[in-house]
């Protein structure tokens, strides 16, 4: 008999409680509501990545340590020769061309000469191709347009003691890793040093 009181009263108490209600309002999903004068931050996109090795990881850790250094540099003088470019075409003259130039490069080794000095040989290596990667073009004939061939020449043999070659050019299956992390930079993703 105790047994068929539980069972009944069970029973009666299922029809009373419910766990939720019918009508689920769906408005909400699993997001914040945003209320008036709230700040509304925009997604950031998390790269991740997975590598099967220690070296892998320790290479592509590498590689992002100086692209994150050398990065702004980039940015820069990529910007600086957008806008050398138009004031150089806009300069008809050969002598008001030539001119501009050692004005601009004068003042370009007052302002970066002794950053650049710190970077280490690979470092520079990391920023000239992503120069390259940016103008299609490689370093050495970048040096041929804007100075001459034997400026460039000069700077090819002092790349080649570095153990450096500016004709070269930028190969994405050879620098895979910059290339993954430069994907993920411009898609404004945060790639994590973990």
């Amino acid at each position: 008999m105790k047994k068929l009181n539980l069972l009944l009263l069970c029973a009666l108490t299922s029809l009373v409680v419910r766990s939720q209600p019918d009508s689920v309002d769906n408005t909400w999903d699993d997001t914040i509501a945003f209320r008036p004068g709230a700040i509304h931050l925009q997604p950031v996109p998390i790269f991740a990545y997975n590598f099967m090795t220690s070296k892998e990881i320790s290479e592509f850790r590498t590689m992002l340590y100086r692209i994150n250094k050398v990065y702004p540099y980039a940015i820069e003088a990529l910007a600086i020769m957008k806008e050398a470019d138009a004031e150089l075409v806009a300069r008809e003259k050969k002598r008001h061309q030539k001119k501009y130039r050692k004005e601009t490069e004068k003042e370009l080794r007052e302002e970066y000469k002794d950053q650049l000095k710190q970077l280490t040989t690979r470092e520079s290596e990391v920023l000239i191709k992503i120069v390259e990667r940016a103008t299609g073009e490689n370093l050495y004939d970048i040096i041929k347009k804007y100075k001459d061939g034997i400026t460039a020449s000069w700077w090819q043999s002092v790349a080649k003691l570095a153990g450096l070659d500016l004709k070269e050019g930028y190969d994405p299956e050879r620098w895979r890793y910059m290339e993954i992390i430069l994907k993920a930079k411009e898609a404004g993703a945060y790639i994590p040093m973990k």
